[in-house]
């Protein structure tokens, strides 16, 4: 069964890598980055604005708004700089909906049908950002929000029915290349991140959801992570074949995903090998929910846990896992073999 694979991101905010936008820029992951560009090129913006009503003075405008809208990018601007890395999904989404807004007000404040058209097509640039780097389910609701509050313009605000006419097409122009990046950019990281095999997270998906538990969320403990290891999986392999071995793979990703927590978070990391990470949870009560999902599996299982305490590295804590799991296989090797009626489960002609 297939994963929702942001379900372990915080807030389903995408920091997959894999583009140029993926990557980070002064240690600042992409959604943070690329709303300080946007932050920075208002400030440009209205720096340019005002500069030009000093040398024109009879600009028509409203001074007070553009000194707003430079006041306001500025304060995004030092608070996204100063939580960085830190900064919570939901103050993202705060964000864009407040610039939407921002934006539709520049526009009310307009008196010519020209002048309220242009800011409401910047905010093209806000559903790209919703579809770059939020959810679908996300990046939806900040297009509705935005479809409102822009209708609010063109229908209460005017009475113009060739703004109207602008605004639908501005509005369809939005849904339009939401859609089609928001997709693009979610098959470029399930490529980046999953595993096709199981839908599972694979190794760089493990690397960078790890890396988004810092800050507050690495302060929750306790916290285990378990590394399983499919015993005499090369001699299943051998015997059956590939194929049948890959719908070994495929019944332990179903089952670490219907078994476990949306919290937990479930990858295959090798061949035969899948490690689990599970916030909120000691070494005992993992021991015991894995120990309920390997007896569902058509194979037998080595599992080792170990917690991962504030200030040990995930990679000590995996290694530490691993040596407890070479332990369990070294002992129960030899009962370790898929019975009969579990390969026949797997393999009806067996049967």
């Amino acid at each position: 069964m297939p994963v929702p694979l942001f379900r372990t991101l915080p807030a389903r905010v995408n920091l997959a890598p894999g583009s140029f936008l993926g990557r980070e820029v002064v240690g600042l992951p992409g959604p943070i980055w690329s709303m300080m560009a946007w932050y920075l090129l208002v400030i440009g913006l209205m720096l340019a604005r005002l500069l030009y009503s000093i040398i024109v003075p009879n600009d028509v405008g409203m001074p007070g708004l553009t000194v707003f809208r430079f006041a306001y990018a500025m304060v995004g601007l030092v608070a996204l700089a100063w939580m960085g890395a830190r900064t919570p999904g939901w103050v993202l989404f705060l964000l864009v909906d407040l610039n939407i807004a921002v934006t539709c007000l520049v526009a009310a404040s307009q008196d010519s049908i020209m002048s309220e058209a242009v800011p409401l097509a910047t905010l093209v640039v806000a559903a790209l950002y919703a579809a770059t780097w939020f959810g679908r389910r996300e990046m939806v609701t900040h297009l509705a929000v935005l479809t409102v509050l822009s209708a609010a313009v063109a229908f209460l605000h005017s009475d113009s029915a060739q703004l109207r006419v602008l605004w639908a097409a501005i509005v369809v122009l939005c849904w339009g290349l939401g859609w089609f990046v928001n997709s693009l950019v979610l098959d470029l990281s399930r490529q980046v991140m999953s595993d096709p095999l199981t839908a599972l997270l694979n190794r760089t998906g493990l690397d960078l959801v790890v890396a988004s538990l810092s800050g507050k969320r690495a302060r929750v403990v306790p916290r285990s992570v378990a590394v399983l290891d499919l015993d005499n999986f090369k001699a299943f392999n051998d015997r059956h074949g590939h194929h049948a071995g890959d719908e070994i793979l495929q019944e332990v990703g179903a089952a670490l995903s219907s078994q476990l927590r949306s919290s937990d978070i479930p990858a295959r990391t090798g061949g035969d090998e899948f490690v689990v990470v599970m916030p909120s949870t000691n070494v005992d009560h993992a021991h015991g929910v894995l120990a309920r999902i390997i007896a569902s599996l058509p194979i037998g299982c080595s599992v080792g846990v170990s917690e991962w305490p504030t200030g040990t590295s995930f990679d000590e804590a995996v290694q530490a896992a691993d040596r407890e799991m070479y332990t369990h296989k070294r002992r129960d090797s030899p009962s370790s073999a898929p019975t009969l009626p579990n390969i026949a489960r797997v393999l009806p002609s067996l049967a």
